[in-house]
């Protein structure tokens, strides 16, 4: 059974865990203007750009299986994916 005192005899400190997930205030609000930066930037892409992201990044489609589905070969996916993230991070660098 879990407890304090079994953390505290586990030299666990309550104080130490709470710390490590506790963000303050402060680094929540620039955590929130990066996020939207990012999003700000994402949106800025080309449709196809943001698909491609959207289906190799975000719903972990492998570039093989992207490539089957619209045609090109993984190296091309590959290629393409590493340009769309250079043009985001210079997008987002640019704010």
């Amino acid at each position: 059974m879990l407890s304090i005192e079994r953390f505290e005899e586990c030299g666990i400190s309550i104080e130490s865990l709470l710390d490590e997930h506790v963000e303050s205030a402060e680094d929540s609000v620039i955590q929130k203007m990066l996020l939207e930066e990012l999003r700000s930037a994402f949106m800025s892409l080309e449709a196809d750009e943001r698909q491609l992201l959207q289906a190799l990044v975000i719903d972990g489609v492998s570039e093989r299986d992207y490539a089957q589905a619209i045609g090109l070969s993984q190296k091309g996916v590959n290629k393409r994916k590493h340009k769309i993230l250079e043009k985001l991070k210079n997008l987002v660098l640019k704010r």
